[in-house]
């Protein structure tokens, strides 16, 4: 890509991170922050994450992540494992435009 010289004559190789900042000085007689109400005082949170969850080397990050999110929720929730995990993941192959299955959804469906 050839170098891209900007209005103030600096210099990129990437048009997407040419940024140069200007600022009208008229708008500083318009301070927003005068309008506004006052800031609330943030709370910090912690929302303790249940059972660390392990795709080892399945596949199936997408039913992980998803897991892993109804366990970081601030509700509590029960029986989500890496075998509920796979359940999410095999239920979304079955849903996604995508023709076929994982081996871990076909090993799932076989009787034991």
């Amino acid at each position: 890509m050839p170098e891209i010289e900007l209005k103030d004559g600096s210099h990129v190789d990437d048009a997407r991170l040419g940024r140069i900042p200007f600022f009208d000085e008229r708008s500083r007689s318009y301070n927003v922050r005068e309008l506004l109400p006052a800031a609330p005082k943030l709370r910090q949170r912690r929302w303790t994450g249940g059972p660390t969850l392990n795709q080892g080397v399945e596949g199936s990050c997408v039913g992980h992540a998803w897991a892993k999110e109804l366990l970081l929720r601030p509700v509590a929730s029960r029986g989500i494992d890496d075998a509920f995990a796979r359940k999410i993941y095999c239920l979304a192959q079955k849903r996604d435009y995508w023709p076929g299955t994982s081996r871990i959804c076909e090993d799932a469906e076989k009787p034991y």
